[in-house]
This record gives structure tokens, C-alpha cells and sequence, in this order.
């Protein structure tokens, strides 16, 4: 697949967004956890569609949540902090922060936090949400693994989440990218504010895939895109060329070719698509 310089614009993030979560709200609505929510297992398909696949590690629950649940779940760079911290009981509140590490990952256009252990992904969170605290999240402190880890990392006032995208679209990145990404847009407070919801520490403050579907960012400008007027690619070689109905910037390098599920044809073979 060629490389084209430029990110997805927003209207597209906001469509591709609005697609996972809907997909996601039906899961939980039938009581299914996903547990594994990341880019790879997000399909895009000729038509401009998202699908998510690989259901391998969804598990049924209910009411109440099971208590022998197995924290090693999700991929890391979208595992929420209770998973990290040892809890064996949680709620498909897992899948939201997934979605809310997508949803950063689409608008920087590399993951959100990438660490390569367990700790090392503890660590990229508070240093980028802040360390929380029993006050923020009640109950942490009794979790497996919250005794053990001990960080010199910044209170829970300090939330760098914002600076981070304002340093991704500051003046000099505007610059390298005004001739060839005209629509290159940061996300805005509402869109932050979406975001923020969907990393809240604790679980049960976490916003729910059927309210952040409602939230204001998707009824503001720009709108999301219409299914139609996606980016689309032909499926019948390896090496595809991106198509775009309308004028505006798309990035979909080998990275993002794996993970809109590179040739569709070759990866719905392999994986349940809902």
C-alpha cells in the first residue's frame, strides 16, 4: 500500500469513531466484553465501512460481574489501569478505555501510549493523566498490584492529555504539513473533552459507549463524514492504491494498512467480522 503524508481528517476520525462505538454499544447492550478493542482489529473495508473483528477473548457477563476474570486481557497499549493493577473483576468499561486510546491514536496518528511492560504502560499513563488517588478513583489502592508500584510521577491535577495534542499541532507541525494537508485540524475542547471521559480512572465514572455517542463532539464541525464519501481502495491486490470521493488529506501507511485489516479480503477470511 503507497503512503499518503497526511492524517485522517477529522470529520473521518469522528466517522470511523462513531462506527466502533456503535459496535461497541451492541456488544454491551447483549452483555459482551470485547477485551481486545485496538487498530489491528479494526477492519476497513472497500466501501468505506468499519468492522471490528477478533472476537477470541470477548467474554459473556453479567449481573453481578464475575470475580475470577483474568487482568491479562487487551493488548497493552490499550489496557485499562485496573487490568494493569491486577483486578479480576471489571466491567465492559475496559472496551471504552480502548476506544478512548484509538480514538488519540487516530488523531496523532501513532499510539497514544506505547509502552513494552505492564509497568512501563502504568508508568506512560500517569505520567500523561496523572497519578490518581483513592479521592479520584475510590478503591484503587486495594487493587492486587496498586501496593507494589510506588511512581514519582505528577499529582492527578496535572492531566497533560491536553498539551500533548496541542504539542502534536503546534505551529512548526502546522508548517510541515500546509502544502500537503490543508485540512489538518486539532481536536477540539469538545473532542477533548469526549476523550478525557473515556480515560477517566475509575471504571464507573468511565463514560458509556451509548452516552459518548451522544456527546457533542459528533454535532459540532466539522460533522462526521458520510459513509459514502470515506476514503476507499480496491481489494483485489496486495499493493492497493487509496481512492478518495472528495478533496481532503487520508494517511494510510503499512501501519494503518494491518490495521484496517490491510487487503479486506485476505483478513475477513481470517477473523469473525460483526
Amino acid at each position: 500500500m503507497s503512503n499518503v503524508d497526511c492524517p485522517f481528517s477529522e470529520s473521518e476520525v469522528k466517522r470511523v469513531l462513531m462506527e466502533l462505538l456503535s459496535a461497541v454499544e451492541y456488544l454491551h447492550s447483549m452483555n459482551i466484553i470485547h477485551r481486545d478493542l485496538k487498530l489491528s482489529n479494526i477492519l476497513y473495508d472497500g466501501f468505506g465501512r468499519v468492522k471490528l473483528a477478533d472476537f477470541g477473548l470477548a467474554r459473556e457477563t453479567g449481573f453481578p460481574l464475575p470475580s475470577n476474570m483474568t487482568p491479562k486481557v487487551v493488548t497493552l497499549w490499550y489496557r485499562a489501569p485496573e487490568l494493569l493493577l491486577g483486578a479480576e473483576s471489571y466491567s465492559p468499561s475496559i472496551d471504552i478505555w480502548a476506544c478512548g486510546c484509538i480514538f488519540g491514536e487516530l488523531i496523532l496518528n501513532r499510539p497514544l501510549m506505547n509502552g513494552s511492560t505492564d509497568l512501563e504502560q502504568l508508568q506512560l499513563i500517569y505520567k500523561t493523566l496523572g497519578r490518581p488517588t483513592d479521592r479520584i478513583w475510590p478503591g484503587m489502592s486495594n487493587l492486587p498490584h496498586a501496593a507494589k508500584l510506588q511512581f514519582d510521577s505528577s499529582p492527578y491535577l496535572y492531566n497533560h492529555i491536553p498539551k500533548l495534542f496541542e504539542t502534536h499541532l503546534s505551529a512548526a507541525v502546522r508548517r510541515v504539513f500546509s502544502t500537503r494537508c490543508s485540512s489538518l485540524r486539532s481536536i477540539s475542547l469538545q473532542g477533548l473533552d469526549l476523550l478525557q471521559r473515556m480515560l477517566a480512572y475509575d471504571p464507573a465514572k468511565r463514560i458509556t459507549a451509548s452516552n459518548a455517542l451522544r456527546h457533542p463532539y459528533f454535532d459540532e464541525r466539522p460533522f462526521p463524514k458520510d459513509v459514502g464519501m470515506m476514503p476507499t481502495f480496491p481489494s483485489q491486490h496486495n499493493n492497493m492504491q487509496l481512492h478518495r470521493p472528495a478533496s481532503g488529506p487520508v494517511r494510510i501507511d503499512h501501519q494503518f494498512g494491518q490495521a484496517f485489516g490491510g487487503p479486506v479480503g485476505d483478513a475477513s477470511k481470517k477473523r469473525k467480522i460483526l
